[in-house]
């Protein structure tokens, strides 16, 4: 069979879905060379177009909202042209491009939507549109200087233009765009601008339509207009159409205008697809069957905002958003497939379904209107944004990759500026990591005097030490692995006696089981008369308190009290059996018993590497080298100790590993910008961004 060409045109949010998709799907065929894949765009990079505003207005680094194709895609599996496609010819299956022409056997157009005036006098000219990245840009340079000019004028008229901003539409771009500014106005300008006085800045939002969102019902669309109007002090203008934009002033309704430097266009998009003569165009967009190949053109497919498509039993064109094109890729790329595999009685239909939309206006409020089953559901504030957030964070996981989703995690909620969040500043604060250090070589320190004597002792003790002289596992699972059988088999009988394992073994074992727990219980009985009394102090106190404190310090003299310490062989510890109840702790019993003794028979190899781990991962961190991966690794090694300690121990928390899982969790944040100082990694890290660097260059 000869090489099948798959060419997408367009690196949008539909092309990016469609061309994963299709990789997963004919990897071996890409690989075999039977098929090829060619991604075609003007950019380098992927825009997050839902972020333009926090980009623009500063609440996000402008980098954010890009996503570089060559950071989405594994080069050996794809095509990356950057190019301008200027024509399609469909009979003779190839593309002209600025760069070359192009042959394909299948094609998929996805080359989105553009900003339109609507023809009006001036707008395309004295305004700024807010459709791309360098929109954003465009549009903070704007901002920053008017403030600018504001400050150092002396005439008040002037001043007042200069800080007059409108924004033109009130759709869910407007909405967004016209909150994120006024946002970054009270929040962070006038701060940073200390002559301009909040009253002096207005911001008007104007739109044609009788009331803002009207893709939303009217419920939702109110609660957002009237947090525009009463707590951002935004004024929305409705029912005027803008007729005319001149340099410095925007004329709308019956004759009325504003003085203002800086008008964003917001009010509508339109599409021009390539060679859209060779179509039946609807609405500008380009129809398409229910398989989404275009109608009349053999192996088109169209996505994304171009396509018209009407699913069945609806009156309305599908919309003009991101879940479209979630819905649309798959079923693109199983037909393409379908037809390459010659299997096409396996090809699908489109037929989505929708679960609503949602506006943030700024970073701390949202309107979100979802649909399930029928039925519509409003969520306002931090629900609204959480939504948000997770729709955002379920695309990039579909069309990036994790590390773009930790990107956007961490400049949404831990690096966002002057709590524009919506989870305010709680997680954003930052601190200088200089401070970090001392904790980080404690921590290191914990670890490395934690293993290494255990760690020396096994390699200086031989066989013997690690099959025999075991400590992590409760004695009732315990047994002698095969692996040890086989090296050291002398050894099973000094286990078996060791641990109380078969005929006098197991008397002996008990016997001493037996005064052990004798002796337990006698300091259990001292340790409940002595926590008995001090309960009963505590109690008296805490009764006198009450009065004044409705009970609050009773049930804190409670919650302590419980807290009991108790000493462990690994340090002191806690008994949290009394704060957890029991449909909770039968189970995770349950379920560690399980574990352990899944793993039981490799034992000797487990403590091996569970001493190694802690010095391997306790020098790392100590002298900051891998910081984050080895934070992330000890992380999971004191949660695997903790839970075989509670196991252990019966429900005991040791302290010390307690603190080291708190003290761990700082360490994970560090690397990138904010590498520790002091540390390997400051000096590597830069040395290994240079080595990439010279690599690119070959």
């Amino acid at each position: 069979m000869d090489k099948q060409n798959i060419v997408i045109v367009g690196g949008g949010y539909a092309g990016v879905l469609t061309a994963k998709k299709l990789i997963k799907k004919l990897k071996k065929d890409i690989k075999a060379g039977s098929v090829e894949i060619t991604l075609i765009d003007r950019q380098p990079y992927h825009t997050l177009m839902t972020e333009l505003h926090e980009a623009a207005f500063d609440r996000t680094n402008s980098e954010a909202i890009k996503v570089y194709h060559k950071k989405i895609f594994n080069e050996k599996y794809i095509n990356l042209m950057l190019a301008n496609v200027e024509a399609i010819d469909y009979d003779a299956k190839s593309i002209t491009t600025d760069n070359g022409t192009v042959e394909y056997d299948y094609l998929v157009e996805a080359t989105g939507a553009k900003v339109t005036h609507f023809g009006i006098e001036g707008a395309e000219e004295n305004t700024i549109p807010m459709w791309s990245f360098d929109d954003t840009r465009t549009a903070m340079a704007k901002v920053l200087e008017l403030f600018d000019r504001a400050e150092k004028t002396t005439s008040p008229d002037l001043r007042k233009e200069l800080l007059t901003f409108v924004v033109a539409g009130a759709g869910f771009t407007g909405v967004e765009v016209a909150g994120e500014l006024k946002e970054w106005i009270d929040r962070t300008l006038l701060y940073r601008y200390p002559t301009i006085k909040p009253s002096e800045v207005t911001m008007h939002v104007i739109d044609g339509a009788p009331r803002i969102l009207n893709s939303f019902s009217e419920k939702p669309a109110a609660k957002a207009h009237k947090f525009m109007e009463e707590k951002l002090g935004i004024n929305i203008i409705l029912n005027s159409f803008i007729s005319k934009v001149e340099p410095n002033k925007v004329y709308f309704g019956e004759g009325n205008s504003i003085t203002s430097h800086c008008i964003l266009w917001t009010s509508g998009i339109t599409c021009e697809p390539i060679s859209g003569e060779a179509h039946d165009l609807q609405r500008g967009r380009i129809p398409v069957t229910p398989k989404l190949e275009t109608e009349g053109k053999e192996g088109a497919y169209v996505l994304g905002d171009i396509m018209f498509y009407i699913p069945e039993g609806q009156d309305r064109p599908v919309p003009q958003m991101v879940e479209n094109c979630e819905h649309a890729a798959p079923i693109v790329a199983n037909n393409i497939v379908s037809k390459i595999k010659g299997t096409e009685d396996k090809s699908k239909t489109y037929a989505p379904e929708f679960h609503g939309a949602m506006a943030c206006i700024g970073g701390r409020y949202g309107v979100a209107e979802l649909l399930f089953g029928g039925k519509s559901i409003m969520l306002t504030g931090f629900f609204a944004m959480f939504v948000k957030h997770m729709i955002n964070i379920i695309y990039l996981l579909q069309a990036t990759s994790l590390t773009k989703v930790w990107s956007y995690i961490r400049v949404e909620f831990f690096e966002v500026r002057d709590r524009r969040s919506f989870v305010g500043g709680n997680l954003s604060a930052s601190t200088p990591s200089i401070y970090l250090v001392p904790l980080r070589l404690w921590l290191g320190w914990y670890w490395i005097s934690s293993g290494a004597p255990k760690l020396i002792h096994k390699l200086q003790g031989g066989w013997e030490a690690i099959c025999v002289e075991t400590e992590i596992f409760p004695t009732d699972v315990k047994n002698y692995g095969e692996v040890c059988r086989n090296v050291y088999p002398q050894g099973e009988a000094a286990f078996n006696a060791a641990n109380g394992i078969g005929g006098d073994a197991v008397a002996s074992a008990s016997t001493a089981a037996d005064t052990a727990s004798s002796a337990a219980s006698s300091v259990v009985d001292a340790a409940a008369s002595a926590s008995t009394a001090v309960a009963d102090t505590a109690s008296s106190v805490a009764a006198t308190a009450a009065d004044a404190s409705h009970g609050i310090l009773g049930s804190i003299d409670a919650f302590f009290t419980a807290l009991a310490p108790i000493s462990t062989p690994f340090g002191m510890g806690y008994d949290l059996n009394v704060l957890i109840p029991d449909f909770i702790q039968i189970p995770l019993h349950n379920f560690m018993m399980w574990s352990v003794e899944l793993i039981s028979g490799m034992e000797w190899l487990m403590e091996f590497l569970f001493d190694f781990a802690e010095f391997a991962l306790g020098a790392l961190i100590f002298i900051g080298l891998f910081t984050e991966l080895a934070a992330i690794g000890l992380l999971v090694l004191t949660l695997m100790i903790s839970a075989g300690s509670w196991m252990s121990y019966d429900g005991i928390v040791v302290l010390g590993l307690l603190f080291s899982l708190f003290a761990t969790i700082p360490m994970i944040g560090l690397g990138g910008k904010h590498q520790m100082p002091l540390s390997v990694d400051y000096f590597l890290r830069p040395w290994y961004k240079k080595r990439a660097l010279k690599k690119r260059d070959k």
